[in-house]
């Protein structure tokens, strides 16, 4: 699956890359040929929604262990915490570093300072300046909704009767249901339909752990399902964000799925996959400082419409390489050292230090 993961934060990065860069034009945007249309930019927004299944399909594939008690639900929360609060707690304390700077030089407290949106480095929910469930590090949200998932699946392993799968869509539509009684973060938090896109990952899920021979026939006939669903969708004019992103999101993961052992993917894809989580985590802190300096550079020099393409592709490329070397420098280095493990950087060292010292010995 780190090929889908690769190509998943890669859709991110280019749509945000986009809409950044038309964001400093966007007067010459509208009228310039060479732009993609909206739909198309915001067709890179569904790695997002590939995130959410992926996540909801990894979580009833491990989940064996802990069904069958052999480890506890603790470990499973933890586990789940160590990999994705690391690199998030370090990426918001950069994020914090500019704004207080600027509480020390002026005086005044800015709206992310603010104690109930400091406490968004521990996944708790806020509302932003905008009105929006984000926090302070702005991809944060979709975190937020990981949390909650994981929280749900922790219950639905400590009720060990029944159905694991039915338990889970209980839990969270219990907490769907229950978010139309408030108009709080909480509400906003619960009452999104998003949350439904980690069942679907779940239920492939559950189907690939299944011992049932048809299984395959059933993947198959499910991809198509979904592209049939999520075409319908738009013909009707929904504006469902799990219709028509979650359920072509959920057909391509069930491509990837079917695939993924037949096709030889490239190791930069496979390194992509890897470094997926960093990138997605520090893309959007390097397109805004990257953005900014160079868009007013090359208008000087270049028509409007064309900048926005250059300056979309340069702001692509740094955020992967700054993301893949924060995910070598920090993410996986902390993250092996807080799970007692080595980190692949460490690994590739240790072999390096091997080999040399065969050739010195000879």
């Amino acid at each position: 699956m780190q090929a889908l993961r690769g190509v998943a934060a890669a859709a991110v990065v280019v749509h945000h890359a986009i809409l950044i860069s038309i964001h400093r034009y966007p007067d010459d945007a509208k009228s310039a040929q060479i732009i993609p249309s909206q739909w198309a930019i915001e067709l890179g927004s569904i790695g997002v929604d590939i995130f959410f299944i992926l996540s909801g399909f990894l979580m009833v594939w491990i989940s064996e262990p802990y069904l069958k008690q052999k480890k506890t639900v603790t470990h499973f929360f933890r586990q789940r915490v160590l990999r994705i609060w690391p690199m998030y707690a370090i990426v918001t304390i950069v994020t914090l570093i500019p704004i207080s700077l600027v509480y020390i030089q002026t005086g005044v407290r800015p709206f992310d300072l603010q104690l109930y949106r400091v406490m968004g480095i521990l996944f708790w929910p806020s509302f932003s300046e905008y009105g929006h469930l984000q926090p302070i590090v702005v991809v944060g949200w979709t975190l937020i909704y990981e949390i909650v998932f994981y929280a749900c699946f922790a219950i639905a392993l400590l009720i060990r009767k029944g159905s694991l799968l039915l338990n889970l869509s209980l839990i969270i539509a219990f907490l769907y249901i229950t978010s139309s009684f408030g108009s709080s973060v909480w509400s906003e938090l619960f009452g999104n339909d998003l949350l439904f896109e980690f069942l679907i990952g779940a239920s492939i899920g559950a189907l690939a752990c299944s011992s049932n021979p048809a299984r395959h026939r059933v993947i198959t006939l499910m991809a198509f399902a979904m592209v049939l669903g999520s075409f319908a969708a738009h013909l009707t004019g929904s504006e469902n964000r799990v219709l028509l992103f979650g359920l072509p999101a959920g057909a391509i993961f069930l491509a990837f799925l079917t695939l993924e052992n037949k096709i030889f993917w490239p190791q930069w894809i496979k390194v992509l996959g890897d470094a997926s989580y960093s990138i997605y985590l520090t893309h959007m802190i390097v397109m805004y400082l990257v953005t900014v300096p160079v868009a007013l550079w090359l208008s000087i020099y270049m028509p409007s419409s064309w900048s926005i393409i250059l300056v979309s592709a340069i702001s692509f490329l740094l955020s992967i390489i700054v993301g893949v070397s924060a995910y070598f420098l920090m993410e996986d280095p902390v993250t092996k050292f807080l799970k007692g493990g080595r980190s692949k950087l460490a690994i590739t060292n240790i072999r390096r230090s091997a080999k040399m010292s065969k050739k010195s010995s000879v």
